[in-house]
């Protein structure tokens, strides 16, 4: 009887690790996906600004996302996209377009921490 008891609880806490572990792969991804977003966001407002769009045109653009997080976040982005310099050359745009792109996408993934 003690025997089948401990099998049961065995294979009940199995379950309930394998389920967290499904949990948190999904969770996972899902912040990949959300904060791949937000990276393709950051390029883009980049580019855009990059290329002399005004700040108050990407503020009324970036106003429309489906969330609060998403409207603070891409706020957040559009005002340190024009804190950064304007460059004269293509590859020094390529380059300001990547690495911020990459610090925002690294702050999303910070901030799911």
């Amino acid at each position: 009887m003690i025997m089948r008891k401990i099998l049961v609880i065995s294979v009940c806490c199995l379950v309930s690790v394998n389920i967290f572990a499904e949990t948190k792969q999904k969770d996972e991804q899902e912040i990949i996906k959300r904060c791949f977003t937000e990276f393709i966001y950051a390029q883009v407002t980049m580019e855009a600004r990059q290329e002399g769009a005004t700040q108050s045109f990407q503020m009324d653009i970036g106003n429309n996302p489906s969330n609060e997080y998403s409207s603070e976040f891409r706020k957040e982005t559009i005002l340190d996209a024009y804190k950064q310099p304007e460059y004269s050359t293509q590859s020094q745009n390529e380059k300001q377009v990547q690495e911020f792109a990459s610090k925002h996408y690294s702050r999303c993934v910070d901030t799911y921490k």
